[in-house]
């Protein structure tokens, strides 16, 4: 028994969830009477499905086909900010990594709007800190590190490394700067991303490996925090909070796989949890940007966009970050539209 707008009438694992309206709703009757939700695990089905009628919403559409379904007259496209961030997690355990000037140099030397402009089609946006562009306590004036191999260079040998037998890979104390860059099967952008951070570290000197982990195994290397760099993605909360990602009571069990313990992070972000006053509240989470921006103990790659794609037979259709179906009782058929269409649902 529930009390919402919708009740659940069936239910069938790995293929289909289906709600009709709930007679029991004391409020104002969801606009559309049934709605399937279809179990389609294939990237490929699903969007032959969208494009045959099959379905009627397709949720993040993968860019590359975002411009050739936006084409389509049956189709409308609305782009909502993604809750979420791509990123480099540098283990700051290692020699490699341990000092800030050699992390601000790893973040200096990836064209990072090169990903976005080769991989995303240009949907996403470079960022300098992990509270995200569209949140109450983003700081703007925080501006992302530009690209720049040159001042990359300058700051590595400040930090000591030089490619003292030039053989083109800087080194130190007789350590190579070579490590495994690792990113999960079943993520072709970031794999492909993980290549184009390969080549541009290779300009600066710098020899980073990739290698493809299958899943469960890669999050098992993140909770023994047994690996060198591995790209990963964090999708955010609503509520604004670098506790589990940034303190140094995360490192053992938290998300703070790269093992980042600074005093001054933990002291401000312990203050901001707490503070009532939204305007002290606001300027502590600045401070803790201008911390993390200083010293990169990762690197953000980008935002992303996320695109939902809708057939033209229902209207009504508003979506946020939060959910593609925040306004899904609002949801109606357009009848002239829907007396055409093959589905019924």
């Amino acid at each position: 028994m529930v009390s919402g707008p919708y009740r659940i009438v069936s239910y069938r694992q790995n293929e289909a969830i289906v709600l009709e309206r709930n007679p029991r709703f004391g409020g104002e009757p969801a606009g559309i009477p049934r709605i399937v939700f279809r179990v389609i695990p294939d990237a490929a089905t699903l969007l032959a499905e969208l494009e045959a009628g099959g379905i009627d919403v397709l949720e993040n559409v993968p860019a590359e086909h975002v411009e050739r379904l936006g084409a389509r007259p049956e189709l409308v496209m609305h782009t909502v900010h993604d809750l979420s961030y791509t990123f480099i997690c540098w283990n700051l355990r290692s020699p490699l990594f341990e000092d800030s000037r050699v992390r601000r140099a790893l973040t200096l030397a990836i064209d990072r709007q090169a990903i976005i402009d080769g991989l995303l089609f240009g949907r996403g946006r470079t960022v300098a800190t992990p509270i995200m562009s569209l949140y109450w306590a983003h700081d703007p004036s925080v501006q992302p590190l530009p690209y720049s191999p040159q001042r990359a260079r300058e700051l590595l040998g400040a930090a000591g490394w030089r490619d003292a037998d030039g053989d083109g890979v800087l080194d130190k104390d007789g350590r190579r700067f070579e490590f495994i860059l690792e990113s999960n099967q079943g993520s072709k952008q970031r794999n492909d991303a993980a290549v184009m951070v390969q080549a541009d570290l290779e300009k600066v000197g710098i020899a980073a490996q990739p290698r493809v982990i299958e899943w469960r195994r890669f999050l098992q290397k993140h909770e023994e925090r047994d690996f060198d760099a591995f790209l990963g993605k964090y999708r955010e909360a609503t509520k604004v909070d670098l506790k589990s990602l940034l303190h140094s009571t995360a490192v053992e069990k938290g998300y703070n796989y790269g093992g980042y313990a600074s005093e001054a992070m933990d002291r401000v972000i312990d203050e901001a949890r707490v503070e009532t006053d939204t305007s002290k509240a606001k300027a502590l989470w600045a401070r803790t940007q201008a911390i993390f921006h200083q010293e990169q103990p990762l690197t953000i790659l980008f935002e992303t966009e996320r695109v939902n794609a809708v057939n033209r037979r229902i209207s009504g259709v508003s979506m946020s970050p939060r959910s593609v179906f925040s306004s899904l009782t609002e949801w109606r058929l357009n009848e002239e539209v829907a007396a055409s269409s093959p589905v019924g649902d």
